[in-house]
């Protein structure tokens, strides 16, 4: 999680990603209400550990810092130890697609495609020259040209091999092959990437999540 004012707390709970009210005041943090994303995680220990989470920081917690460090101890005497975490670079990431955003509701998924989705963004080395998005779409491994200017990401028509893959597996790959040619707004928090198109699809990836 991250505190991007004195008044917002967002973050990701190991399943959705939240934001929040939030108020510090000197040694006290207190989270008020939050908006989380929809995915629907199928890993139980995922759900298990969110209800945890997202039930332990809700309310005062009493703050404390060392170093990199922030502890996080409620009233009720759970505690929840945080570090400092560098966002993951955009380029040279290998990036695991985990859902799928639509007017800004995220979808996990399916357990057929976990893990198969994958994107890595390089730059050029040369001045002027674009970048490259190469990986997988969840069924066919594909290369494009990619553009990063402004805060953007344009991604170019892609060329991908021709494999027939059925069900959700292509259900997937359609709905990722729409981000291409068009100029993507995208956001880091810590490991996750969100990558969201002019008309609210998109999708969430994570650093080396398979």
């Amino acid at each position: 999680m991250e505190f991007p004012s004195a008044d917002r707390a967002r973050g990701y709970n190991g399943c959705n990603s939240f934001d929040a009210e939030a108020e510090i005041d000197g040694d006290t943090i207190r989270i008020g209400r939050s908006t989380m994303t929809m995915s629907m995680c199928m890993d139980k220990k995922q759900r298990d550990f969110e209800k945890t989470f997202s039930r332990a920081i809700g309310g005062s917690n009493e703050a404390r810092t060392d170093g990199d460090h922030l502890t996080l101890t409620t009233d009720d005497g759970d505690t929840i130890a945080l570090v400092k975490e560098r966002p993951a670079p955009l380029t040279g990431t290998e990036w695991t697609v985990t859902s799928l955003l639509s007017d800004d509701v995220a979808t996990s998924l399916p357990p057929e495609v976990a893990g198969r989705a994958r994107m890595t963004f390089e730059k050029s080395g040369e001045a002027g020259k674009d970048g490259a998005a190469t990986g997988s779409l969840g069924c066919n491994r594909f290369r494009a040209k990619a553009e990063f200017r402004d805060g953007h990401l344009t991604l170019g028509r892609p060329v991908t091999t021709r494999v027939l893959c059925q069900g959700p597996r292509m259900a997937t790959e359609r709905a990722l092959l729409k981000l291409f040619a068009q100029k993507l707004s995208y956001e880091i928090q810590g490991r996750t990437l969100t990558l969201t198109a002019p008309d609210g699809t998109g999708a969430v990836a994570g650093a080396g999540r398979g």
